[in-house]
């Protein structure tokens, strides 16, 4: 079964809620979730599923995350809270996977930040190739 879930998770991509058999088990790395497909934990199966917002993240092509804050002393500025995370049928389908910046002539960041007049998280793209990954 090819499952998608995507949202605001109000966590990083390796944070416990992403992470942990008991909730996601979303692995960073789509091989681990194609070759491995869940793992035993305690006596128990958990199903993984495949978290790539690190690997789409940039700077050069400004997929930089989704949440600005730079509050306190130590800050990332941004924050990738809004994820997609794949099972391991679509982890190796994604093909572009985006916070937009910009939607038609509505620009989302006002200075260095989401447009707050718009909403405080960038909204998130994800595209996915049904061609791609049938090498395996």
């Amino acid at each position: 079964m090819a499952s998608i879930v995507l949202g605001d998770f109000n966590a990083q991509p390796f944070e416990m809620e992403m992470i942990s058999p008991g909730n996601l088990n979303a692995t960073l790395f789509k091989d681990v979730a194609i070759r491995m497909r869940s793992r035993r934990v305690s006596g128990r199966d958990y199903p993984f599923m495949c978290n790539p917002t690190l690997e789409f993240l940039s700077e050069a092509n400004d997929n930089c995350g989704s949440y600005y804050s730079a509050a306190g002393p130590a800050t990332f500025y941004w924050y990738c809270l809004d994820q997609a995370v794949f099972s391991p049928l679509l982890a190796d389908k994604v093909a572009e996977y985006r916070y937009l910046r910009q939607i038609g002539d509505a620009a989302l960041i006002k200075d260095v930040a989401p447009n707050g007049e718009i909403s405080d998280h960038l909204p998130l793209f994800v595209r996915i190739d049904w061609s791609m990954g049938n090498e395996r």
